[in-house]
């Protein structure tokens, strides 16, 4: 890692633990529902920011992120979302 590199992992750390206090936040205050597609949300938002950079997804990352989305989606209306 070089020292341009140092700044960008403090801001992801920042945000990190803004988004961490958030989502514990949203737990305590708002309904259990509407919490999965945010929290859903953040490894397409993290895999495609790297895309658009120029950076290549692995096929693990794009496998790791669809699990990510249908594991949200059946905790947001559950398994009869998925059905086509």
């Amino acid at each position: 890692m070089n020292a341009r590199a140092y700044p960008y992992c403090l801001i992801s750390g920042a945000f990190y633990v803004v988004d961490s206090l958030g989502l514990h936040q949203s737990f305590r205050t708002g309904p259990e529902r509407l919490v999965p597609p945010i929290v859903g949300a953040y490894p397409v938002l993290s895999v495609g920011w790297a895309a658009l950079n120029g950076q290549v997804g692995r096929l693990d990352q794009w496998l790791a992120v669809l699990a990510v989305v249908l594991g949200m989606a059946i905790a947001f209306c559950g398994i009869g979302c998925l059905a086509l």
